[in-house]
């Protein structure tokens, strides 16, 4: 079998008449500078996109005729060889992948949902940056199942954000020996400089079975291969379409509300999207609507504080990475840290549904400066009036390493507050520091309308060396206790915020069953601004993770507590005011990467005045090559403290039937024993081609606690929604 892989390889690399890439560099790598150059050639085109190499048109591409292994053993042989070849036409980027597998028997699909998680399955990705500036990029997966999943990459981080959609294909194909993809990138969706011949790219096949891991360039394992700053270089990119620059997205919605019978109604709305240029475009929304998101995941919550939850809505997806201040995330274990602009908080107040009647948005890019502008009027509801809420983000590359930027936000969801947010922000990373990576960024910012007085301003700054074997972190931050931020996400102003973290994990040399140790410690630390203890904690982590995708974490916390009043815990159970110091540990384990995968993690010991045992357990299922998805999750908290006990459960089940990589029908059923609340989302969604979308959506959620109903009374709120979005641009 390998040798007939090798063979197929072989064949496959002397279709092409085309350019050779560089070769993979000779041991040992020289990490600090490799960064390989391939030239695109272009065909006359289009192709269809099959899945099937033996197309005369790929005897044109450029080849790169191996990748190198990036972990766990560094530049080291692999028996599963990639081949990649590359061409274009005037409005595409075609990617052909064949893939090397010792045993095809032991590939692995999980899921073929459109923007599912592909963790654990046989997968490549692509990147690609066609600024080449070396901070920001667009991002698809593909696995070997033909599913995909397509995100945007931000300020150098590398962690994508996977709300954003473009329109391009991919289609997968099992052949003798392996696996093989065809993928076509439509340049309708991307932003880039038409006069420019230099694209930033990068490929990565995952092998999750044995946690291997082969790219293109960036081999340092120091980097994900997301990170944008050493991508290799696609040559002869210029002179591609943009397209004609219009794009226009309708929908047609119908709704039923079994409760409501005003909700029956039928409602068109959609987007105008213009691009300015191929860097810079707006988009115009009326009577905007998002049935199809999917429902929250909720989370017991034992603290005193808001707890966060991620954007799902595509509108605010789109461009998302261009507004992010200060990279935009949260830090640290108590429920602190800061986030700017926290697009939920528009269309959603104070636990409301806020209609949103109209909205623009400007996001893009201008030489040297990216910008997001967004300008949304939300409607009427309750007690809540009509609201005009405006968001600015302005950043600028002053240098391939440094970044300045400010962040200007208006308004309040509310109407409670005039509320105003000036700021700036700066950024400095480099790979040049003694050969690894270092990053430094900095914020200052001051707001208006708050109903205290204080201090209206916040500041902070993050020291970070985040590498591969030693990982290091260290933010320090202060929020005024008059710093209003309506339009952002801050559970505890009027503190000092500090968190720091250090790592180290080393990987054993072969042969190994460890992919890495891991030895891990994190301090936060949260002060009021006289400087008086709020809250501490100490988490040390260390831990092994295998190459078979298993892992094992035991962990031991100690935490500080003032509450400075009275704290719900539970509906029965009051923790008073005081100072309190406990400890408990926490084991989190995985089994390998299988069909049926389980996670477990308990949690135990001291808590406030008495003791408390965390117990969450998932099991996942994945079957008939990723078109059944089954997920089991239940979090059980048991407290035993000196005011009284209580239980509270979270028990959630997702399912999934996908018939193909484009329809999959999906449902999530979610308990909280908390607020005696059962609630279920199911959701037919067809990708009818690359940018035409058809959703069918049913909602039942129990209004009143689902152990209390009153007969006769509808308790039941029953929504069914059509939704058919349709793209039209050329």
């Amino acid at each position: 079998m390998r040798l007939a892989s090798s063979l197929l390889c072989f064949a496959l690399s002397s279709l092409s008449t085309g350019v050779l890439a560089d070769p993979a560099p000779a041991q040992p790598l020289d990490l600090a500078t490799y960064q390989p150059h391939l030239t695109v050639p272009r065909i006359a085109g289009p192709l269809v996109i099959d899945g099937d190499l033996s197309k005369p048109e790929w005897r044109q591409a450029a080849v790169i005729p191996s990748l190198t292994q990036n972990t766990p053993q560094t530049g080291q042989p692999t028996e599963f060889q990639s081949v990649v070849y590359i061409m274009r036409d005037d409005s595409h980027l075609y990617i052909g992948m064949h893939n090397v597998d010792p045993d095809p028997s032991q590939i692995q699909v999980h899921t073929l949902q459109r923007d599912g998680d592909q963790s654990y399955d046989d997968r490549i990705a692509i990147m690609l940056n066609p600024f080449d500036d070396h901070r920001n990029a667009y991002v698809f997966r593909i696995n070997a199942g033909g599913a995909r999943t397509d995100g945007v990459e931000s300020n150098g981080i590398d962690t994508p954000d996977f709300g954003w959609d473009g329109i391009w294909e991919a289609k997968t194909r099992r052949v003798p020996g392996g696996w093989d993809v065809e993928v076509a990138f439509s340049t309708r969706s991307l932003q880039f400089p038409t006069d420019s011949d230099r694209w930033g790219f990068n490929i990565a096949r995952t092998m999750p079975r044995n946690s291997i891991v082969t790219k293109w360039a960036i081999i340092d394992p120091a980097y994900s291969a997301f990170s944008p700053q050493r991508y290799g270089i696609l040559d002869g990119m210029a002179g591609l379409k943009s397209g004609s620059g219009l794009e226009i997205t309708p929908y047609v919605l119908a709704r039923s509300d079994q409760i409501d019978p005003q909700a029956k109604r039928v409602e068109v709305g959609g987007e105008v999207k213009y691009s300015f240029t191929p860097q810079l475009s707006g988009t115009l929304t009326v009577n905007t609507d998002f049935a199809q998101t999917e429902a929250d995941s909720q989370q017991i919550n034992l603290t005193r504080f808001s707890l966060f939850f991620p954007e799902k809505r595509q509108f605010f997806l789109d461009g998302s990475n261009l507004f992010a201040f200060n990279n935009g995330t949260l830090n640290g274990n108590l429920n602190g840290g800061f986030t700017a602009f926290y697009s939920r908080d528009i269309g959603l107040a104070d636990g409301q549904t806020v209609p949103i009647d109209d909205g623009a948005k400007l996001i893009g890019r201008v030489g040297d400066l990216s910008l997001g502008v967004l300008d949304v009027d939300t409607g009427q509801t309750g007690s809540m009036s009509a609201q005009n809420l405006f968001v600015g983000r302005f950043a600028y590359n002053l240098t391939d390493t440094l970044q300045v930027g400010t962040l200007l936000t208006r308004g309040d969801p509310s109407g409670a507050t005039d509320a105003a947010f000036n700021s700036v922000d700066a950024a400095w990373q480099t790979n040049q520091f003694f050969g690894h990576q270092f990053v430094a960024r900095a914020w200052d910012a001051n707001t208006s309308g708050a109903q205290n007085p204080g201090l209206t301003r916040g500041y902070g700054y993050e020291l970070q060396y985040p590498n591969y074997s030693w990982y290091a972190d260290l933010q320090q931050d202060t929020y005024g206790d008059a710093f209003n931020v309506p339009l952002g996400f801050l559970p505890r102003p009027g503190t000092r915020q500090t968190w720091e973290e250090f790592g180290w994990f080393p990987t054993p040399p072969a042969p190994t069953r460890i992919n890495f140790w891991q030895l891990d410690e994190n301090y936060d630390q949260i002060d009021d601004l006289s400087g008086h203890l709020q809250s501490y904690q100490l988490r040390f982590i260390p831990g092994v993770a295998f190459t078979d995708g298993s892992d094992f974490y035991p962990q031991v916390y100690r935490e500080y507590e003032a509450l400075s009043a009275p704290f719900a815990i539970d509906n029965n159970v009051t923790i008073p005011a005081g100072v309190y110091v406990f400890q408990h540990w926490r084991i989190a384990a995985d089994t390998p990467v299988k069909p049926l995968r389980l996670t477990v993690q308990t949690t135990w010991g001291a808590f406030y005045t008495g003791k408390v045992r965390d117990d969450f357990v998932q099991l996942n299922y994945s079957g008939l090559a990723g078109k059944l998805e089954l997920g089991l999750t239940n979090e059980s908290v048991f407290g035993y403290l000196a005011e009284g006990h209580f239980v509270q459960r979270l028990w959630q089940l997702n399912a999934a039937w996908s018939f193909s990589p484009d329809l999959s029908l999906s449902s999530f059923v979610q308990y909280d024993s908390s607020v005696d609340q059962l609630g279920f989302n199911t959701r037919l969604h067809w990708a009818i081609s690359a940018d035409k979308d058809l959703y069918v959506v049913w909602n039942r959620n129990w209004r009143q606690s689902v152990m209390t109903l009153t007969p006769g009374t509808p308790d039941v709120a029953d929504t069914v929604i059509v939704k058919l979005a349709w793209n039209f641009s050329r």
